[in-house]
């Protein structure tokens, strides 16, 4: 029989991944104070769900993603929906790349976040235009990105070291 405990511990393994990503959100909503780059944020959540959809897709499925991305467009004020849709994009492609990214070096995994955060980019671009009639200003989604694509790999370092040490057991 398993105690009310264990069940509560295996709760928390299975949230870990979902929690770390609204907590990407909450940080990325934080507003900033460089004064010519308000607007320009990372895409902290992407990284969430690329990592997690990479290593532990059976912890974030498909609804998790879609969750976390209203969560995102609620926190934001942005368009509800937008998010959902590429976050599911971002999780649906990642995890179908798996077997792809199984023992590669960190560099190709780092690339493949670069090439699939590009693609979630041009989705959010793509639907903004269309809900709003005018697309966002190029080179603060050019910022976006190369601020993203360079933060990659400390949520990254992060995220495996938790992994290991609280979901060795899973």
């Amino acid at each position: 029989m398993i105690k009310p405990i264990q069940r509560v511990d295996h709760l928390v393994r299975q949230l870990l991944p979902a929690s770390l990503v609204v907590l990407l959100i909450l940080m990325q909503a934080v507003p900033t104070r460089i004064p010519q780059m308000a607007g320009v944020v990372p895409l902290l959540p992407m990284i969430g769900i690329f990592y997690w959809s990479l290593y532990r897709p059976d912890l974030l499925v498909p609804s998790v993603a879609f969750a976390t991305g209203l969560v995102n467009d609620i926190v934001l004020g942005a368009p509800v929906g937008v998010s959902s849709l590429v976050f599911l994009a971002m999780q649906g492609m990642t995890a179908s790349q798996r077997r792809f990214f199984h023992g590669k070096s960190f560099l190709l995994i780092w690339a493949g976040f670069a090439t699939l955060a590009a693609g979630g980019l041009l989705i959010q671009l793509a639907l903004s235009a269309a809900l709003f009639g005018r697309a966002p200003l190029f080179h603060a989604l050019l910022a976006e990105y190369i601020i993203t694509v360079c933060c990659y790999p400390l949520p990254s370092w992060m995220f495996s070291r938790l992994q290991l040490f609280w979901l060795r057991s899973e």
